[in-house]
């Protein structure tokens, strides 16, 4: 709910006298920092101490992998880079967006793994990728072809229910053939077969490898020959599998608090409004709004099933020769930074105020931000802001440029690396005094 404007202003002065308080305070004014709590009441902390991430947006999925650029030699088909680079072909044209594909190639090697954590086998039918998940984190993935419409592989939990190398292929009723299919370049099952406990699913070789990553099968879930001689090895009997349906997902990179955004195919056309689910999905995690509506809408059509940065960027801050833990997300002219991350990472307090402002502190200086105000207090002054700050998963992102400023510290760019270097000691910082 949006604060009155009068309202907020008017408790503007009693948030900055309060700031104030506690940046004065030492150790030989105990009874003003009392004074001042049982007044105003106590400051709290912005988050847990460094180092722990209680953040909601710890519960998504994890990242998996990083994304490559492969350069295509002369005649060389896309087929052939995908399967060296170990993805299917279909969805090396999808991450690139056009069925006509140039000579540099962005290889979709960085996922977002389908559930935060799970035993086994998940297969995600959309993305057509089967993972295999261990002491509950991913350890390895792999692009498949699944059944296409009208044979659409089932969704469910499952388990392995029998191995077998070399396997000889019984043509079902839709098959042209009527005699069993001995092992060898002919069978269509290749060397390997993972049968599962659905009726007539399996996971299995194939002697068509260029199929791998299409809706082309009959139900049963085809690999790549090394790929299902690997997942053979890794799997027993008994091992859950579980097959789901998901076109959309948010992943967590918790080392620079960043989240991005998979928006998958529809191949069984299950989902009618592929922009409402995906903002459904922003929203359950509070990030509504952070992402520029007409890019939304278009990835929503394109449906590259590549992750895109909701939360973060690729945008590096550094100060002196250390890489700072944050990732700042693009606003403008601006860039939005988590303010807990940011006053570690400088030597601030962050605190919330008794009526949810964030208050930044660094010596005699004191900042007072409400998410949605295109104002802040410097010391008890109004100040314009170039963008609202936002808050986002309990946690408040500012301004980064104008909060630097405000603090005395100067900010510089590098181009070529997409880095801000920050230097100087601040204003005012250190030890009240």
């Amino acid at each position: 709910m949006k604060v009155n404007s009068q309202l907020h202003r008017a408790s503007l002065p009693v948030l900055a006298l309060l700031a104030l308080c506690f940046a004065e305070a030492t150790p030989s004014t105990p009874l003003r920092q009392s004074y001042a709590e049982q007044e105003f009441g106590a400051a709290s902390p912005e988050a847990e101490p460094p180092g722990a991430d209680t953040s909601p947006l710890a519960g998504l999925s994890p990242l998996v992998g990083q994304p490559q650029w492969q350069v295509r030699t002369a005649g060389e088909s896309v087929y052939t880079v995908a399967r060296r680079s170990g993805v299917g072909t279909t969805a090396v044209f999808n991450a690139n967006a056009s069925s006509n594909v140039g000579d540099r190639l962005l290889i979709p090697t960085q996922r977002i793994a389908p559930l935060p954590t799970a035993e086994g086998l998940v297969l995600n039918l959309p993305e057509r990728v089967l993972y295999l998940y261990q002491g509950g984190q991913v350890t390895h993935w792999f692009p498949v072809g699944v059944g296409r419409r009208g044979w659409e592989t089932p969704t469910g939990s499952f388990r392995v229910a029998n191995k077998r190398k070399n396997p000889t292929w019984f043509p079902p009723e839709w098959a042209a053939e009527e005699e069993p299919v001995p092992p060898g370049p002919h069978n269509p099952l290749g060397s390997r077969w993972l049968g599962l406990s659905a009726p007539g699913v399996g996971i299995h070789s194939t002697n068509k490898p260029s199929s791998v990553g299409g809706i082309v099968s009959h139900g049963c879930i085809r690999m790549y020959p090394e790929h299902a001689e690997a997942i053979f090895e890794l799997v027993s009997v008994g091992t859950p599998v579980q097959i789901i349906y998901r076109t959309s997902a948010l992943g967590y990179d918790e080392t620079r608090g960043r989240v991005f955004l998979v928006i998958h195919p529809d191949p069984y056309r299950r989902v009618p409004d592929r922009l409402a689910e995906v903002t459904a999905l922003l929203q359950s995690a509070g990030l509504d709004g952070l992402m520029d509506p007409a890019t939304l809408a278009a990835e929503c059509r394109m449906t590259r099933g590549v992750p895109l940065p909701v939360l973060g960027s690729d945008i590096r801050i550094k100060r002196g020769s250390q890489v700072l833990p944050i990732s700042p997300t693009p606003r403008g002219p601006e860039l939005l930074v988590p303010a807990r991350r940011f006053g570690e990472a400088l030597g601030l307090s962050v605190s919330t105020s008794p009526v949810g402002a964030t208050v930044v502190t660094g010596g005699r200086t004191v900042l007072i931000f409400t998410a949605g105000e295109r104002e802040a207090w410097l010391d008890g002054v109004v100040q314009p802001l170039p963008v609202a700050p936002v808050r986002v998963a309990n946690e408040t992102l500012i301004p980064f440029y104008w909060t630097c400023a405000a603090l005395g510290f100067s900010v510089g760019w590098h181009e070529p690396t997409r880095t801000a270097v920050v230097w100087g000691d601040g204003r005012l910082l250190g030890t009240p005094g």
